[in-house]
């Protein structure tokens, strides 16, 4: 299903993030011995791995860095607080216009919402299409 990038949260923007960051093959594993039907798996190919969907933890002050992302927060704290991750464009790009040029900027409830949409806005555009898969079997 096709969900704006501005309105993913939960597990289809943690699902949006690990695809930006080289994880692939969202898919359904039957372990031996498991009781249920199994468990929600993503593979890695740069590392040659697979892990538990649910286990992948994602560091969202790595981003914050490897993005060069701004942080900013409006409201009131403890009542209406929102935060805004703010991307700007490389540095090659500012040099050769000579100012630094916004490139995305969405927000989020949390600092850790607000920084993923980004992200994942950057890597994946407005719009992304979150595979069906991830909602199998989860209420």
């Amino acid at each position: 299903m096709k969900i704006q990038t501005k309105d993913l949260d939960g597990i289809a923007l943690k699902w949006a993030a690990l695809t930006c960051d080289g994880w692939t093959d969202l898919r359904w594993k039957d372990w031996i011995g498991a009781t249920s039907g199994g468990r929600l798996v993503m593979t890695s190919p740069s590392i040659e791995r697979h892990a538990d969907f649910d286990d992948l933890e994602l560091d969202v002050l790595d981003i914050i860095e490897r993005n060069l992302l701004k942080l900013m927060s409006y409201g009131e704290p403890k009542k209406d607080l929102i935060w805004v991750a703010d991307l700007f464009r490389p540095r090659e790009v500012t040099f050769t216009i000579g100012t630094p040029v916004r490139f995305c900027q969405m927000a989020g409830s949390t600092v850790e919402e607000a920084v993923l949409r980004c992200y994942v806005a950057s890597k994946l555009g407005d719009e992304v299409e979150v595979p069906d898969t991830l909602f199998e079997g989860r209420s």
